[in-house]
């Protein structure tokens, strides 16, 4: 039996790879004034996917940004170097005699 095309699940995989990209080429970002200066960035508001014409929401790409964000968390900054303080033995001495 031959293959008619690719797979539904590599079909739908590459729709949400291509909805991905277009999220992110929709993205803007924005600098706050003061001294935090924090950084606001998203899809804005009403904003249309030239693709289909729907409105663009920014779901994919905040949802790849929190899972970097916990794997980083879990899993370390890989520069960290992370020094465990030990006990000091002599302390422990010096209170039995």
């Amino acid at each position: 039996m031959g293959n008619s095309g690719a797979a539904p699940r590599d079909t739908e995989q590459n729709a949400l790879q291509a909805l991905f990209f277009r999220q992110l080429r929709a993205c803007q970002s924005e600098l706050t004034a003061g001294p935090n200066k924090l950084l606001r960035w998203g899809v804005p508001d009403g904003l249309r996917d030239p693709h289909s014409g729907e409105v663009i929401h920014d779901d994919l790409v905040f949802s790849a940004a929190l899972a970097a964000a916990v794997d980083r968390d879990l899993c370390g900054d890989p520069g960290e170097t992370l020094i465990i303080p030990a006990s000091d033995p002599l302390r422990d001495l010096d209170q039995g005699f």
